[in-house]
């Protein structure tokens, strides 16, 4: 399976399960646009109209790569591991917590990285020109603390 058709699977999985969780509507917008790049689901309250975003991220090997995160208070970020796994594993985190997984991942990433909107980012000169990278790789002793955290997500209804 190539890695958009499992991004997207993952995806959709994702948003079934937070439909039955939450008893809210979910649209993935994927289906309105190819490869949104840092949501990838929408979140709808019909009722008070409110709604939420969702980045999926999912990974095969052994680490998520070039994960460049969220940085709104109504987004949440939710990684699925399926490597080496009988049963899929999810880690559900808000903005808030995953700004402090940046945090604590920041001192173990070299070459002067910075926080910005959501994301490890590095700026460098090369040949007089400006260069920038943003994103970094993920491990899931990461994000461990947030397995199946889906009490996170609003309105969420786990028994």
């Amino acid at each position: 399976m190539n890695k958009s058709d499992f991004g997207r699977v993952c995806e959709d999985f994702v948003g079934e399960l937070i439909k039955s969780k939450t008893q809210l509507e979910v649209i993935n917008l994927n289906d309105r646009k190819v490869n949104h790049p840092k949501t990838d689901l929408a979140v709808i309250n019909l009722k008070s109209g409110e709604e939420y975003q969702v980045s999926v991220k999912a990974k095969k090997g052994n680490v998520w790569p070039a994960v460049k995160g969220i940085d709104n208070d109504d987004h949440f970020i939710i990684f699925v591991d399926i490597y080496r796994l009988e049963t899929p594993a999810f880690y559900v985190l808000s903005n808030h917590q995953w700004q402090s997984v940046l945090k604590n991942i920041l001192p173990e990433r070299e070459g002067g990285a910075e926080i910005k909107d959501g994301a490890l980012e590095w700026n460098w000169e090369e040949n007089g020109k400006a260069k920038k990278y943003r994103g970094s790789q993920l491990r899931v002793e990461d994000i461990s603390d947030y397995v199946n955290n889906w009490s996170v997500l609003p309105s969420a209804d786990i028994a």
